[in-house]
């Protein structure tokens, strides 16, 4: 599949599966977006995939925070145009223990980043219409 021209969001991108999705979009010709909670790890990404220079952008962000969501959909958009594709890997996984037991306040995170923080792009980008979903976590 060509994904040439497209640019293409990726949240969860420094862990396995994101860094694997970064390769193979940009292989296949996409611009690619980098999303993760850490700048660092980011870094470490791009070093470890050799992409290059003009095929990316980085920014750290949480997904679960609305207005970290409006920024790397802004800086998609300054960078590169557009929006293609949303690729929604960011995760978490909570705990796994008795429901009587299960902490509220990581239960609201779970729900913020693997519930919300898929959905959040709709309020942000107003091409989301056009822009296919991949949802992988």
């Amino acid at each position: 599949m060509s994904f040439n021209g497209k640019v293409v969001v990726i949240t969860g991108a420094a862990g396995g599966l994101g860094q694997e999705a970064a390769k193979q979009f940009v292989n296949d010709g996409a611009k690619v977006v980098l999303v993760d909670l850490k700048q660092e790890a980011l870094d470490q990404t791009v070093a470890e995939l050799g992409l290059p220079e003009g095929s990316y952008i980085t920014v750290a962000a949480d997904v679960s925070k609305e207005e970290q969501v409006k920024n790397y959909v802004e800086k998609a958009k300054e960078a590169f145009g557009q929006i293609d594709v949303f690729f929604n890997n960011a995760g978490v996984e909570g705990v796994v223990i008795p429901i009587p037991d299960y902490p509220s306040d990581v239960f609201s995170q779970v729900l913020d980043v693997n519930v919300k923080g898929v959905l959040r792009y709709e309020i942000c980008d107003a091409d989301y219409e056009r822009a296919k979903i991949w949802n992988d976590y």
